[in-house]
């Protein structure tokens, strides 16, 4: 079953780059632009988790986050400047 999503920021009405995310996220934490992975896995733990319906206000998160303060940080500001949308579209 194909769940999609994307993140849009507040105030935007186009989804913003993937891409264009990790880079934002990689200068907020001082951190270079890999060239084919995510920062910290953002794009897996928080897509994965708003592809199956999660808010990135979901208070799971702030347990799933704990001891882990690079990933926190990433939520916050997902959640600070971003909207979530998750669709499923069949085959």
């Amino acid at each position: 079953m194909p769940n999609y999503f994307s993140f849009t920021r507040k105030g935007e009405t186009k989804p913003t780059t993937f891409d264009k995310i990790d880079e934002e996220l990689c200068a907020l934490m001082g951190q270079p632009v890999h060239p084919t992975k995510f920062l910290y896995g953002w794009y897996d733990f928080f897509g994965e988790a708003v592809a199956v319906g999660m808010k990135l206000d979901d208070p799971r998160f702030d347990k799933w986050l704990e001891g882990n303060p690079e990933r926190l940080k990433i939520r916050d500001y997902l959640r600070d400047n971003f909207t979530t949308n998750a669709w499923y579209q069949p085959h």
